[in-house]
């Protein structure tokens, strides 16, 4: 239930797209994203695609940051798409920007009946009546 929860309020639930997306930039959230789509769905890490997002002034740093996602992931570099850099005027220079590693999304490849299931489930959970308990 608590992969639902995660999943009802923070990921892409488009109609359109049809597809099991997970985005976050808390690398112990992912993790568990990532723990939830294999132990309820049986989804390996094969199965998975990922995308780095970050402001462009870390564009020096996107190796560094793509090997980061991936050892906490263990998804293959390989597997990673194009970082998505978001254009940013910042005039401020933070003191911390080598800590900064940005936003991962998580896809699951071919996934629009695992969409399916898991809307429908979160269908399920919402009509929950938990005040009959």
């Amino acid at each position: 239930m608590i992969g639902l929860a995660l999943y009802w309020s923070e990921c892409t639930k488009s109609i359109r797209n049809k597809r099991v997306e997970f985005c976050n930039s808390d690398p112990r959230m992912v993790k568990y994203f990532m723990l939830w789509l294999e132990k309820c769905y049986g989804i390996k890490v094969d199965r998975l695609t990922a995308i780095v997002g970050n402001n462009q002034t870390h564009i020096s740093r996107e190796e560094k940051v793509t090997e980061y996602w991936s050892k906490i992931t263990g998804i293959p570099i390989e597997q990673f798409r194009k970082t998505s850099f978001k254009k940013v005027n910042n005039t401020k220079v933070y003191s911390n920007l080598e800590e900064h590693f940005g936003t991962l999304s998580v896809l699951v490849t071919k996934s629009t009946n695992l969409y399916f299931q898991i809307i429908g489930e979160i269908e399920g959970l919402a009509l929950t009546d938990f005040t009959a308990a």
